[in-house]
C-alpha cells in the first residue's frame, strides 16, 4: 500500500466531507498523439491495470503505450488530502479553509496554500477502489455526481449546480464548466485519470 498526496480545492474538499464527491478526475500529464483514439487497458490476474494501450480508430495495430503511470496508485493505495490550511496562534491546531465560517482570523491572518501542507496536518485520507482512462467528454450523469457537482431533485426534473451559481439540466454541462473552472480544457476533450474513492 503506498500513501499518495492529492490536491483539493476548498469546494472540493467541502463536497468530499459531505459525502457527495467520491470520483476525481485529473488530465494526463503528456496527452496521447490525437490519431490514438481508442483506449483498452492490460491487466494482471489479480486484475490490477499493468498498461494502458492505444490504438488508431478501426486500425488493428496498436498506436502506442501511456509510458506516465496514474497519479492516484491502484486499488488499495491511500491519498492523503492536501488543503488550504493554517494554524490558530492561541492554541497550536489546524484549521481548514474549507471549513464553512472559517476567515484569516481564525489563523493569524495567513492561510497556507495546500501544496505546502505535511502529513501531519492532513484531516481527510481516501482509499482508492479503482482507477481508469477515459477521454473528460465522455463522463456519464451519475459519475458527474459522483464528482461531488451539487443536484437537485425538488423539481420537476434533476439539475445541477454550475460554478457561476446558476443552474442546468444537463450534467455534462455542469461537470464541463466546473472542469473549465479548473483546467479550461473542456472542449479540447482530454484523456484523464480517473479515480473512484472512499473515505478511511
Amino acid at each position: 500500500m503506498k500513501e499518495i498526496p492529492v490536491l483539493f480545492n476548498g469546494e472540493m474538499v467541502r463536497a468530499i466531507l459531505d459525502g457527495r464527491k467520491v470520483q476525481t478526475r485529473r488530465p494526463i500529464k503528456i496527452q496521447p498523439p490525437k490519431e490514438w483514439s481508442e483506449h483498452r487497458e492490460t491487466k494482471n490476474p489479480k486484475g490490477d491495470v499493468i498498461a494502458h494501450r492505444f490504438q488508431k480508430e478501426n486500425d488493428c495495430f496498436f498506436g502506442g503505450y501511456l509510458k506516465e503511470k496514474s497519479p492516484f496508485g491502484k486499488a488499495g493505495d491511500v491519498l492523503w488530502v492536501r488543503e488550504t490550511f493554517g494554524v490558530c496562534p492561541d492554541y497550536s491546531e489546524y484549521r481548514y479553509k474549507a471549513d464553512i465560517g472559517m476567515d484569516r482570523e481564525a489563523v493569524g491572518g495567513k492561510w497556507t496554500p495546500s501544496i505546502h501542507m505535511p502529513r501531519k496536518a492532513c484531516r481527510t485520507e481516501l482509499r482508492v477502489k479503482r482507477d481508469w482512462v477515459e477521454r473528460v467528454n465522455d463522463i456519464d450523469p451519475v459519475d458527474v455526481e459522483r464528482e461531488g457537482v451539487c443536484a437537485d431533485d425538488s423539481g420537476a426534473c434533476l439539475i445541477y449546480k454550475m460554478p457561476n451559481g446558476c443552474w442546468t439540466d444537463e450534467p455534462e454541462t455542469a461537470f464541463g464548466e466546473l472542469w473549465d473552472s479548473i483546467y479550461g480544457t473542456w472542449d479540447d476533450n482530454p484523456w484523464v485519470w480517473c479515480c473512484e474513492f472512499e473515505v478511511i
